[in-house]
């Protein structure tokens, strides 16, 4: 379609809204049944909204509901006092709806519809954003009444659906309100009530037998600097004892909780008793990942280096000190026999260090957003460049041809030479050494990033399948009727069992992208012969070889499609799986761990480019 052709979206600023469109009890029936919901997302259910309308041609009904969407967009960070709302994805040219982009007649609207919604989530934000575009201390005031309610329905939620999630959510919007008392009100008993309300979220946790979710509350209570140090550092202590190693991460994050309380307590004794514990279970978590049927020596070496850095907080203890890097070092060692051809030691530290800082400190839709954009497949044209300049370099590496065995020895391929004048056999070698590069790439990314940021959203989030589930079923990838399967395939993944993710994920990314091409009109059937009468759906290298992935995924997601998946010499996970052949190591290395970023990556990539909230 020529520009010409194209739609042009205008700005939201300009998008004309009836507010008296909100009063029609149709419309306010839809918004009680989007948000009868409070820990879903409603940007996207109000975009459903909004299609539905334009369909009836109901186009005032549907501008309305376009501007829920864009109010709801935005992602809540409650700790940031002075930028409370982010776009959901930020690149080079386009962001996702903050609030600077509304107009202030837009917030009269806001703070219009707020009065006829129930939903204290929705009218949370609506007064909140009202506020910050109008800066009326009484719609601070009024913000804050919503978010400690919803708040409240988020923890009455969690206890009857069992869901950790909404402990999350609780805290995020008890520490808004908080924030916003202290930043906006006057009002001291206003702001007394907020602080309390957060303060007692852990305890009353605790009573029920909680403690999975305290240390995140605890880590938000005491950037805030309220409660008693020395009261709130023996609760953590305690919370931290009854959690045991039934939940390590949470009781390490619970003992480093109590410690930073101590610290402000003035209590030396009981800092350096929690930090040594934090950093006893870190090297426990090591201990646990190095022994057993299927170690990682990778996962094994990251968690020993955690504990070191904790130590080094602690005062003395060298002995134990220096008996932990001696280990670490023995892990190291061990962990480059895991990355298979890579021959040349690497150290892995600091892309695992910015991997982490990526995804750590974010909402869950966020952390899952960074986590797809890790990295960017390699195009086939630079690798061809390096696989020619190494000839160069090194000619008599790519003068021998290579015979390629499976693992039982049997003869799948022959190599030829990189300088046989025979133009085919040439262009064949080039390509099988442009797919070794890119599977050394991928063993960098798959232990040096991925594992890293899989652990810390695993650390940080307490998600459960629902949460999984309701990813796969907002991505256009999925098709209908599979969600749960992607759902336990991702929720497998992240929980660091990625060869089992990837016996759900595979098959069932085959037959995604198989509907995909269905979809825009393509054959996916085949006959093997001219006389057959019996069709057969096409494969997984017919599919990442058609025209149409190229153009959707483009060159160098198709040929990393192709390395990882489908070229039996130096991948061919899909053939793999399919026959069996993937064992126990398989479960955690560093080519299933790029094979499951991959298949992440695309899941999300929809998400992201339709501005999708997941």
């Amino acid at each position: 379609m020529s520009d010409e052709g194209k739609k042009k979206s205008k700005p939201i600023s300009e998008l004309s809204v009836n507010p008296e469109v909100f009063e029609r009890e149709s419309v306010s029936q839809i918004i009680d049944e989007v948000t009868v919901d409070s820990g879903a997302h409603y940007s996207s259910k109000f975009d459903n909204a909004a299609e539905a309308a334009r369909a009836e041609n109901l186009e005032d009904v549907a501008d309305a509901f376009v501007f829920l969407a864009a109010t709801t967009q935005a992602m809540l960070h409650s700790e940031d006092t002075g930028r409370p709302f982010r776009p959901m994805f930020e690149f080079e040219d386009r962001r996702g709806i903050i609030p600077d982009d509304f107009s202030d007649s837009q917030a009269e609207i806001w703070q219009r519809l707020a009065v006829l919604i129930s939903d204290p989530v929705l009218k949370a934000r609506l007064l909140d954003y009202s506020w910050l575009k109008l800066r009326k201390p009484e719609l601070a005031e009024q913000a804050i009444g919503a978010y400690l309610e919803g708040a409240e329905r988020f923890l009455k939620a969690a206890a009857l659906e069992a869901k950790n999630h909404f402990y999350k959510l609780a805290a995020e919007h008890a520490e808004r309100a908080v924030r916003l008392a202290f930043q906006a009100s006057k009002n001291e008993a206003l702001k007394q009530r907020a602080s309390n309300f957060l303060c007692d979220i852990g305890p009353g946790l605790f009573k029920k037998g909680e403690t999975a979710f305290i240390g995140t509350i605890e880590r938000v209570v005491y950037s805030l600097g309220l409660g008693d140090s020395k009261v709130r550092a023996e609760f953590c202590q305690n919370a931290a004892e009854k959690s045991g190693r039934e939940d390590p991460f949470r009781t390490k994050e619970l003992w480093l909780q109590a410690a930073d309380w101590f610290s402000r307590a003035k209590d030396p004794d009981g800092e350096e008793r929690s930090r040594i514990a934090a950093a006893e279970i870190a090297v426990w978590l090591a201990n646990l990942s190095a022994s057993g049927d299927q170690p990682s020596f990778m996962t094994a070496a990251s968690h020993l280096s955690e504990a070191i850095k904790i130590y080094r907080r602690v005062p003395g203890e060298q002995t134990r000190k220096e008996a932990l890097r001696k280990l670490l070092n023995e892990y190291q060692d061990q962990m480059r026999d895991e990355m298979g051809e890579i021959s040349t030691p690497i150290d892995l530290t600091e892309p695992a260090k910015w991997a982490e800082k990526q995804v750590s400190g974010l909402s869950f839709p966020e952390a899952i957003v960074r986590f797809a954009l890790l990295h960017q497949p390699e195009l086939p044209g630079k690798l061809r460049e390096q696989v020619n300049e190494q000839a160069k370099e090194n000619p008599l590496q790519y003068t021998i041809s290579a015979t390629i065995s499976d693992k039982d020895g049997r003869t799948i391929d022959v190599v030829p030479s990189l300088f046989t004048e025979n133009p085919k056999e040439a262009e064949k070698a080039i390509l099988y050494h442009m797919m070794r590069h890119a599977s050394m790439y991928h063993s960098w990314v798959g232990f040096g990033a991925v594992e890293a940021a899989r652990r810390k959203i695993w650390e940080e989030h307490p998600v459960s399948l629902p949460d999984f589930i309701e990813l796969a079923r907002a991505s256009a990838l999925v098709p209908e009727g599979h969600e749960t399967l992607f759902g336990n395939g991702l929720m497998t993944g992240f929980g660091g069992n990625y060869g089992i993710a990837l016996h759900i994920l595979t098959p069932q990314l085959e037959n995604a992208l198989r509907q995909i091409l269905k979809q825009s009109g393509s054959n996916v059937s085949t006959k093997e012969k001219s006389d057959a009468v019996t069709q057969e759906a096409i494969t997984l290298e017919k599919i990442i070889e058609h025209e149409k992935i190229h153009a959707i995924y483009g060159d160098a997601v198709q040929f990393d499609l192709k390395a990882v998946f489908t070229e039996k010499t130096t991948g061919g996970l899909r053939h793999d799986i399919a026959h069996g052949f993937i064992g126990d190591s398989g479960i955690k290395n560093a080519v299933s761990a790029y094979a499951f970023w991959l298949i992440t990556h695309l899941i999300v990539l929809p998400l992201i480019a339709a501005g999708v909230e997941v």
